[in-house]
């Protein structure tokens, strides 16, 4: 009996695994503990709705976040007060250093800021571009319920309670999967090309 019992839990988590391989790009962000944010994401939304979070995020609430050349305009000059991180460094934030960066760059890696990595053409963003936008998905939880941001991702599982929780774990993901995939994902979240049950023009 147990043995039957071990041999149908290795079959469902077979085919859980095998599931999400079909589900290709989205299974990165689909393995965030507070998935159930993700939901509109293109591809990952097929994720979301077969693991049964899809139903109870957002008290149907319609996600809205700001794109990363809102933060990037409205984050300089005069303006940087509205936004104090952008003069922050990159490792102050994030638990390492930012990712696909220029042989030489024209800064020293523990210089460059949040400003640095979130301009639309700079040189920091990473050749993926996923420094970024994974600083953009960062800036637009922190932001939730400020300048018109709807996306309640810090305190809606245990493991993301803080914003350093947050930073650490999309820094975290991007250090264990493809850059150019997750920056893509994270690209279409910010800037709200995903439609889904939770994403409303």
């Amino acid at each position: 009996m147990e043995e039957q019992k071990q041999s149908d839990a290795q079959l469902k988590s077979q085919g859980r695994r095998k599931f999400l391989l079909r589900t290709g790009a989205g299974l990165v962000i689909a393995s965030l503990p507070a998935r159930s944010v993700w939901a509109g994401s293109g591809g990952i939304a097929q994720s979301i709705v077969a693991s049964g979070h899809g139903s109870d995020f957002a008290n149907g609430e319609c996600l809205h976040l700001k794109s990363s050349g809102y933060f990037g305009n409205n984050g300089n000059g005069a303006q940087s007060r509205a936004f104090p991180e952008m003069s922050q460094r990159f490792i102050d934030i994030f638990p390492g250093q930012p990712f696909d960066l220029p042989l030489s760059p024209s800064k020293a890696v523990d210089e460059i800021t949040i400003g640095d990595v979130i301009q639309v053409n700079g040189e920091f963003s990473g050749s993926t571009k996923i420094n970024r936008f994974m600083t953009a998905v960062y800036l637009n939880a922190i932001y939730h319920g400020q300048h018109g941001i709807y996306f309640p991702v810090i305190g809606s599982s245990p493991s993301l309670q803080t914003p350093t929780d947050m930073a650490n774990y999309l820094w975290n993901l991007a250090s264990q999967n493809n850059t150019a995939v997750l920056s893509q994902e994270f690209e279409s979240l910010v800037n709200n090309q995903h439609p889904g049950s939770f994403q409303c023009s």
